[in-house]
Protein backbone atom coordinates (compact mmCIF):
# COMPACT_ATOMS: atom_id res chain seq x y z
CA UNK A 1 0.00 0.00 0.00
CA UNK A 2 2.26 2.43 0.76
CA UNK A 3 4.59 2.01 -2.33
CA UNK A 4 1.17 2.28 -3.90
CA UNK A 5 0.06 5.62 -2.16
CA UNK A 6 3.94 7.21 -3.02
CA UNK A 7 3.37 6.28 -7.05
CA UNK A 8 0.05 8.51 -6.70
CA UNK A 9 1.93 11.14 -5.04
CA UNK A 10 4.79 11.22 -7.32
CA UNK A 11 3.81 13.71 -10.43
CA UNK A 12 3.96 11.69 -13.41
CA UNK A 13 5.34 13.45 -16.80
CA UNK A 14 3.85 11.71 -19.33
CA UNK A 15 4.48 13.29 -22.93
CA UNK A 16 4.16 16.51 -21.83
CA UNK A 17 6.49 19.18 -23.19
CA UNK A 18 6.97 20.47 -19.78
CA UNK A 19 10.35 18.90 -17.90
CA UNK A 20 11.13 19.47 -15.10
CA UNK A 21 13.94 22.26 -14.40
CA UNK A 22 13.30 24.03 -18.03
CA UNK A 23 12.09 26.73 -19.22
CA UNK A 24 8.35 27.24 -19.73
CA UNK A 25 7.30 28.06 -23.11
CA UNK A 26 5.25 31.64 -23.44
CA UNK A 27 1.94 31.90 -24.29
CA UNK A 28 -0.71 34.52 -24.52
CA UNK A 29 -4.52 34.09 -24.37
CA UNK A 30 -7.97 36.17 -23.30
CA UNK A 31 -9.54 35.18 -20.23
CA UNK A 32 -13.55 34.56 -20.30
CA UNK A 33 -14.07 38.23 -19.92
CA UNK A 34 -11.94 38.89 -23.02
CA UNK A 35 -8.77 39.92 -20.95
CA UNK A 36 -5.49 39.63 -22.79
CA UNK A 37 -2.54 37.98 -20.46
CA UNK A 38 0.87 37.07 -21.13
CA UNK A 39 2.22 34.23 -19.17
CA UNK A 40 5.26 35.63 -18.42
CA UNK A 41 3.75 38.94 -17.15
CA UNK A 42 1.64 36.69 -14.93
CA UNK A 43 4.79 35.08 -13.85
CA UNK A 44 6.93 38.04 -13.44
CA UNK A 45 4.14 39.80 -11.17
CA UNK A 46 3.64 36.17 -8.72
CA UNK A 47 6.26 33.41 -7.17
CA UNK A 48 4.51 31.21 -8.24
CA UNK A 49 2.05 30.15 -11.04
CA UNK A 50 -0.02 27.31 -11.29
CA UNK A 51 -1.12 26.30 -15.39
CA UNK A 52 -3.87 23.56 -15.62
CA UNK A 53 -5.11 22.42 -18.68
CA UNK A 54 -8.80 20.85 -18.56
CA UNK A 55 -11.92 20.57 -20.11
CA UNK A 56 -15.65 21.13 -19.04
CA UNK A 57 -16.61 18.01 -19.87
CA UNK A 58 -13.44 16.19 -17.72
CA UNK A 59 -14.91 14.58 -14.77
CA UNK A 60 -11.27 14.66 -13.17
CA UNK A 61 -10.78 18.16 -13.85
CA UNK A 62 -14.61 19.28 -12.46
CA UNK A 63 -12.92 17.18 -9.45
CA UNK A 64 -10.44 19.45 -8.89
CA UNK A 65 -11.60 22.79 -9.11
CA UNK A 66 -12.37 23.43 -5.40
CA UNK A 67 -8.86 22.41 -4.44
CA UNK A 68 -7.45 24.83 -7.19
CA UNK A 69 -9.84 27.42 -5.74
CA UNK A 70 -9.03 27.13 -2.22
CA UNK A 71 -5.02 26.93 -3.28
CA UNK A 72 -5.88 30.05 -5.34
CA UNK A 73 -7.53 31.66 -2.02
CA UNK A 74 -5.09 30.05 0.15
CA UNK A 75 -2.00 31.35 -1.31
CA UNK A 76 -2.59 33.78 -3.53
CA UNK A 77 -1.62 36.69 -0.89
CA UNK A 78 1.93 34.92 -0.81
CA UNK A 79 2.05 35.22 -4.40
CA UNK A 80 0.30 32.34 -6.28
CA UNK A 81 -1.55 32.61 -9.41
CA UNK A 82 -3.82 29.51 -11.37
CA UNK A 83 -4.23 29.89 -15.13
CA UNK A 84 -6.82 27.27 -16.20
CA UNK A 85 -6.50 26.60 -19.83
CA UNK A 86 -9.07 25.16 -21.76
CA UNK A 87 -9.75 24.38 -25.48
CA UNK A 88 -12.40 22.61 -26.56
CA UNK A 89 -15.11 23.31 -24.35
CA UNK A 90 -17.86 25.95 -25.45
CA UNK A 91 -17.32 29.07 -23.12
CA UNK A 92 -20.65 28.93 -21.82
CA UNK A 93 -20.04 25.48 -20.42
CA UNK A 94 -16.86 27.15 -18.91
CA UNK A 95 -18.50 29.80 -17.58
CA UNK A 96 -21.19 27.52 -15.99
CA UNK A 97 -18.23 25.90 -14.25
CA UNK A 98 -16.41 29.01 -12.77
CA UNK A 99 -19.67 30.31 -11.86
CA UNK A 100 -20.91 26.77 -9.48
CA UNK A 101 -17.16 26.55 -8.32
CA UNK A 102 -16.94 30.10 -7.38
CA UNK A 103 -14.27 30.17 -9.48
CA UNK A 104 -11.91 33.42 -9.43
CA UNK A 105 -8.58 32.84 -11.06
CA UNK A 106 -7.49 32.85 -14.56
CA UNK A 107 -9.54 30.80 -17.41
CA UNK A 108 -7.94 31.23 -20.68
CA UNK A 109 -9.34 29.29 -23.45
CA UNK A 110 -6.57 28.43 -26.70
CA UNK A 111 -8.84 29.06 -29.35
CA UNK A 112 -6.42 27.14 -31.83
CA UNK A 113 -4.70 24.53 -29.56
CA UNK A 114 -1.74 26.30 -29.70
CA UNK A 115 -1.07 26.33 -26.20
CA UNK A 116 -1.65 22.58 -25.82
CA UNK A 117 0.32 21.92 -28.61
CA UNK A 118 3.35 24.21 -26.73
CA UNK A 119 3.14 21.93 -23.30
CA UNK A 120 2.18 18.74 -25.69
CA UNK A 121 -1.17 18.30 -23.37
CA UNK A 122 -2.38 14.92 -24.78
CA UNK A 123 -4.96 14.33 -21.81
CA UNK A 124 -6.67 16.44 -18.87
CA UNK A 125 -6.10 17.24 -16.34
CA UNK A 126 -2.32 18.06 -16.94
CA UNK A 127 -0.91 20.58 -14.16
CA UNK A 128 2.39 23.02 -14.49
CA UNK A 129 3.70 25.00 -11.84
CA UNK A 130 6.59 27.23 -12.60
CA UNK A 131 7.94 30.24 -10.58
CA UNK A 132 8.43 33.91 -11.42
CA UNK A 133 11.61 32.80 -14.04
CA UNK A 134 9.33 30.99 -15.66
CA UNK A 135 11.24 27.39 -14.48
CA UNK A 136 9.30 24.67 -14.91
CA UNK A 137 9.09 23.27 -10.64
CA UNK A 138 6.47 20.61 -11.30
CA UNK A 139 4.37 18.79 -14.59
CA UNK A 140 1.82 16.56 -13.57
CA UNK A 141 -0.33 14.16 -16.25
CA UNK A 142 -3.42 13.38 -14.38
CA UNK A 143 -5.16 14.48 -11.18
CA UNK A 144 -2.19 15.82 -9.34
CA UNK A 145 -3.06 14.21 -6.03
CA UNK A 146 0.54 16.25 -4.15
CA UNK A 147 -0.28 19.71 -5.48
CA UNK A 148 -1.56 21.20 -2.84
CA UNK A 149 1.08 19.60 -0.58
CA UNK A 150 3.71 21.14 -2.99
CA UNK A 151 1.80 25.01 -2.85
CA UNK A 152 2.25 24.80 0.71
CA UNK A 153 5.90 23.05 1.23
CA UNK A 154 7.29 25.78 -1.37
CA UNK A 155 5.22 28.86 0.26
CA UNK A 156 7.06 27.30 3.64
CA UNK A 157 10.59 27.60 3.03
CA UNK A 158 10.45 30.49 -0.12
CA UNK A 159 8.32 33.13 1.93
CA UNK A 160 9.78 35.36 4.42
CA UNK A 161 8.12 35.69 7.40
Amino acid sequence: LHLYVKQLIKPHEGSLNAKLGETAKPFEAKTLNNQKIELASVAKANKLVVINFFESWCGPCKSEMPDLQKLYSDFKNSGLDVIDVYNSSSAQAVTKLADEHSLKFLIVRDVDHSIFDLYGIDGVPTTVVIDRDLKILRSNSGMDIGLSAFISEYFRKHVKK
